[in-house]
């Protein structure tokens, strides 16, 4: 029978912890190890082009405000009428809204208007010509001077009955 030493006997032991630490950590880290994976998907962005724009018996297209003309310079009671085009320059469908009127305060309301032939929306690059005619009371005060501002609203969804 030999006889170990109490040297030999630490060193194989610590031989031994060490294995046994290698052992655990590596299979620690193989059971806890997971398979993953993953795809991903890119490409380019590019956002709609919403664009509105006006143009008045023939002229340019603009986005505003745009001129009526000579129209509205010595204005009487009566009517006046206007052909106004309204171009969709979206690459979106354009959704027509009521147009709206705003009346210099200092003519006492006596401007109104109506449209005829105004549709509901406007495909892309689609177009209409529409009549606008301002209805001028009798009550129109002489003599003076003011502004008037015709505005056609449009969006790129439907508006809620």
């Amino acid at each position: 029978m030999t006889t170990t030493t109490k040297k030999d006997r630490r060193g194989a032991i610590l031989r031994a912890s060490i294995a046994a630490v290698a052992v655990l950590g590596i299979g620690g880290a193989i059971t806890t190890a997971a398979w993953t994976d993953q795809v991903t998907f890119a490409g380019n962005v590019q956002t709609a082009k919403f664009d509105l724009r006006g143009a008045v018996q023939g002229g340019a297209w603009h986005d505003g405000p745009i001129d009526l003309g000579d129209a509205f310079r010595n204005l009487q009671p009566g009517e006046v009428t206007k052909t106004i085009a309204l171009k969709n320059n979206s690459t979106v469908r354009a959704y027509l809204d009521d147009t709206i009127l705003e009346v210099d305060p200092a003519l006492n309301g006596a401007i109104t208007h109506s449209v005829a032939g105004l549709p509901e929306s406007l495909a892309p690059d689609g177009y209409v010509k529409v009549d606008v005619t301002f209805h001028v009371a009798e009550y129109l005060p002489t003599d003076t001077a003011g502004s008037l501002n015709l505005t056609f609203p449009a969006s790129s969804a439907p508006q809620a009955p």
